[in-house]
């Protein structure tokens, strides 16, 4: 699948699921978000060692 065809597929599941028919329109409700915070999903890199970081 090329870069085309998944934006095509991801903007054809945001209408049809969200009703999301524009880029504007999608950073517009992106924007009302509330952030995330995905702290708990991140280590400092020092806590992770070498053999994590090349596996």
């Amino acid at each position: 699948m090329t870069d085309t065809e998944r934006l095509a597929f991801m903007m054809k599941c945001l209408k049809e699921d969200f009703g999301i028919s524009s880029q504007e329109q999608f950073y517009e409700e992106f924007n009302k978000m509330k952030p995330i915070d995905i702290s708990v999903f991140t280590a400092p890199i020092n806590d992770i060692s070498k053999k994590e970081i090349i596996s």
